[in-house]
């Protein structure tokens, strides 16, 4: 199964990374002249990573975010 890439972002760096950000969504970080043929086989490389950490971030709690209600106290 082909990982989906959601973004690339290429800089001054001399190795691709790749990062699971916490939506689940796959960010490649590449060096600006690598092609990208080069960037597909790093991934296709590494899918079954890619694939671990999917089932490990569907296994996490999800967070829900805090709701400020009128006259809620909260610690801070």
């Amino acid at each position: 199964m082909p990982v989906m890439i959601d973004r690339i972002i290429r800089s001054k760096r001399r190795t691709i990374a790749l990062i699971m950000e916490g939506d689940g969504s796959v960010t490649v970080r590449a060096p600006m002249r690598a092609s990208n043929r080069l960037i597909l086989q790093f991934v296709e490389k590494h899918a079954s990573w890619v694939e671990k950490k999917k089932v490990e971030m569907r296994a996490m709690v999800p967070f829900s975010p805090k709701q400020y209600l009128p006259g809620q106290s909260f610690l801070y």
